[in-house]
């Protein structure tokens, strides 16, 4: 018998798999719009289309009720982040030093944070590390990092027409790790969530500008406007038939390369101040584009193309026409109208971005609408909405502030009266406001004085108002009368005088904080002029 041999050899064979992330990352792209918000220091990015995300604003906007989401970017789906895991996620080579602030969760949803935001233990020059989420609730278990001011700034600096690629990474570990050392949740072996490389260009830059600019409207009782004092934005005219007034309210330089399809802008009335809906036509808002007017909205989501307002212009505006309809309708339904200022604000809203298109600006320019039979006003006398001032402590040159108080009536008020109204400190048994640092640790006192021109003699009357919210009487001030507008310039008049408001720089007390110690640095102060006047016999 022949036997047969065989030999059988085994051969260990190890293989050994290698995930490059960078290697295998998916390409996606979308364009944008930046809207700089320079009134209400803001910032907003509008993208073509919903996927990859890439759109929102850095705060959340006042009014509109649908913005469950600050800005971010994305992709739908891309990750499966686990409750309670410690997560990274950063940019690889990031052009952007500390790019995100944590990872979104969705501010509406149950268990999320208020903020919209599951914040990160550390914050590094690539990215967000250590975001350790107790839910994944909100669309959260994705991995969508919450944009800094940063970021924002890097996008807003981006020329238009100009395209960046952003290599988004994440990954996940159930494991601690010490970032301040170095360590990452990819340096210990962590899990490796997703890898997206963004092209992202920008197509379009919006600049909403800041005037600080104010007009006093003065209304009678039917509703007939008067222009007052101010920056002379406004003026009388007819629009589609109704008498009323049309202002320039915003400013703005508009480049662009391309449009954003699905993007609409509004003007909206506050429902806090206008609670009753006006006529379509005595509302209505312009851009520069047409000569077409449109009517305002209620809603979070105008119609109103953007394109058919805002042109490519360095130069450009939005007006507001107000009929002498819905003017007469503000005498008559009582609306409070000192806070004329915050009636109407400007929306947009991307139909693509049902999350987080929604964004509303103020006016550049501010309107102060009063009753012209019986009503008073108090404006900065440069015509400035917010005016600021700097001193020095120990200066001879005190901090003022002009203001022009104006009174009109029929005839003039039997008692008018002015109060500063600010934070405020009694040492030694007198009033003096506080200015503060930004922490707060340092609370210094200052003196304030009202004075103004006295009618006899025209001597300077000058009365400590150091933010106590003491009546100070204007009624010995020097008034100068101006008739009402033709044709009622035989029935009343505008009484004006200036009044102004200081603060020393070289009393003592202010060398010493509250707390009685020696000082150094920077505090600042904040606070408002309220003017009061009574018509006797006046319902």
């Amino acid at each position: 018998m022949i036997k047969k041999s065989f030999l059988y050899l085994f051969l260990p064979i190890s293989i050994n798999i290698l995930w490059i992330p960078n290697n295998f990352a998916a390409t996606v792209s979308n364009s944008f719009i930046f809207i700089e918000n320079n009134v209400d220091d803001e910032y907003f990015i509008t993208s073509q289309k919903l996927n990859p995300r890439f759109s929102g604003s850095n705060k959340y906007t006042r009014y509109a009720s649908k913005q469950r989401s600050l800005g971010y970017m994305g992709t739908t789906p891309n990750s499966s982040i686990k409750k309670d895991y410690n997560v990274d996620i950063w940019l690889e080579n990031s052009p952007i030093d500390n790019p995100f602030l944590g990872n979104r969760c969705l501010n509406d949803e149950d268990e999320c944070p208020s903020d919209g935001i599951w914040p990160a233990k550390y914050i590094e020059k690539s990215g967000a590390y250590m975001i350790n989420q107790n839910s994944t609730k909100g669309q959260s278990t994705n991995t969508r990092p919450i944009f800094s001011d940063n970021s924002f700034n890097f996008f807003k600096d981006m020329g238009p027409d100009k395209t960046i690629t952003l290599s988004l990474r994440s990954c996940q570990t159930e494991f601690d790790y010490n970032p301040s050392q170095g360590e990452s949740c990819e340096s210990i072996g962590g899990k490796m969530l997703s890898s997206n490389d963004f092209v992202m260009t920008k197509i379009g830059h919006l600049q909403l500008l800041s005037t600080n600019a104010l007009q006093e409207i003065f209304i009678d009782s039917n509703g007939m406007p008067n222009i007052g004092l101010g920056s002379e934005f406004c003026q009388t005219a007819t629009v589609n038939g109704r008498d009323g007034i049309v202002c320039n309210l915003v400013q703005y330089k508009y480049t662009s390369s391309s449009d954003i399809s699905k993007l609409r802008v509004g003007l909206k009335l506050n429902p806090t101040y206008i609670t009753y809906d006006p006529n379509v036509n005595d509302v209505m808002f312009q851009g520069n584009v047409n000569s077409n007017w449109y009517t305002y909205t209620r809603k979070d989501n105008p119609t109103t193309k953007y394109t058919d307002v805002f042109d490519n212009t360095n130069n450009g505006q939005l007006s507001v026409f107000l009929s002498q309809s819905f003017l007469k309708q503000l005498i008559d339904r009582n609306v409070d109208l000192t806070n004329s200022q915050d009636f109407f604000t400007f929306s947009f809203y991307n139909s693509s971005l049902t999350q987080s298109g929604y964004y509303e600006f103020t006016p550049s320019n501010k309107l102060i609408i009063k009753p012209r039979n019986y009503g008073i006003s108090i404006i900065s006398a440069d015509f400035n909405n917010s005016p600021k001032k700097i001193g020095k402590v120990g200066s001879k040159n005190p901090i003022t502030f002009n203001y022009i108080v104006t009174t009109t009536g029929f005839r003039q008020a039997n008692s008018i009266t002015a109060q500063v109204i600010g934070d405020n400190k009694i040492i030694n048994n007198q009033s003096y406001c506080v200015f503060s640092s930004s922490d707060n640790s340092i609370k210094v006192p200052f003196s304030a004085y009202l004075s103004f021109k006295g009618k006899y003699r025209g001597q300077v009357i000058s009365k400590r108002a150091s933010c106590d919210s003491k009546e100070i009487s204007l009624n010995d001030a020097l008034w100068e009368e101006t008739p009402w507008d033709i044709p009622a310039q035989d029935q009343g008049s505008y009484y004006r005088t200036n009044l102004d408001l200081s603060f020393p720089m070289n009393e003592g007390h202010s060398y010493w904080s509250i707390d009685g110690d020696d000082w150094i640095g920077s505090v600042t102060g904040s606070g408002s002029v309220k003017v009061t006047a009574t018509w006797n016999g006046v319902p």
